[in-house]
């Protein structure tokens, strides 16, 4: 990803935000899930937001997965997207 290369983190998280959203679509929301909390963690950890059309994309896929899955698993996967390092994140999305 471009954006790691560049040092942009919150570049980053807008990037694992999208595959989560690819991840939904394809029928897979504990790795949406994971996704989306790699990113939350990241984008927070370098002081970044979203813009509001990216945080209402963020937010409806949250959502989405949250009432797909439960709330506990929704809350054990976001506990081990939130474990994932960058390189471990962005090696998991692009798997």
């Amino acid at each position: 990803m471009l954006h790691n290369e560049l040092g942009d983190k919150v570049g980053v998280g807008k990037n694992l935000i999208g595959f989560a959203g690819i991840a939904m679509a394809e029928g897979h929301p504990e790795r949406a899930t994971r996704l989306l909390a790699a990113a939350d963690r990241l984008i927070a950890a370098a002081a970044g937001s979203l813009t509001v059309s990216d945080r209402a994309e963020y937010t409806m896929l949250v959502e989405s997965v949250r009432s797909v899955l439960g709330l506990g698993p929704f809350e054990a996967e976001w506990a081990s997207g939130t474990s994932l390092s960058l390189k471990d994140a962005i090696s998991y999305a692009i798997v």
